[in-house]
């Protein structure tokens, strides 16, 4: 902690860090940050469309727009909603939403060298 009682350094949860220094990649709509997990560069929930909502609705895809700055990717998108099924789905409780036009890029993390 620093004197104002902050924490100071990278945030932790379990194996993963968290910061300012997280990697960086530039897609088509702009920048963004994602972390070092297990060996790994992890970008998680990249939107590449707009939400298929309203006049998107069963239509294809609409490019995402841009942002500036940079942009964290470090939680995963959510599920395209579902019906309940039997088996694995009907037991895994995930986050659904209807933006869930998302994407995960994981690559071996890059060499300081």
């Amino acid at each position: 902690m620093d004197a104002n009682g902050s924490p100071s350094g990278p945030i932790r949860h379990g194996a993963d860090t968290v910061n300012d220094e997280g990697p960086l990649a530039q897609t088509a709509c702009g920048t963004v940050r994602g972390r070092h997990r297990r060996g790994v560069q992890l970008f998680a929930g990249i939107p590449y469309a707009e939400p298929p909502v309203g006049d998107r609705r069963f239509a294809p895809p609409t490019p995402h727009d841009s942002w500036d700055g940079t942009r964290d990717a470090l939680r995963f998108g959510k599920a395209a909603p579902q019906l309940p099924g039997e088996g694995l789905t009907n037991r895994v409780l995930l986050a659904w939403d209807e933006d869930c036009l998302t994407l995960n890029v994981v690559t071996p993390a890059a060499d300081d060298a």
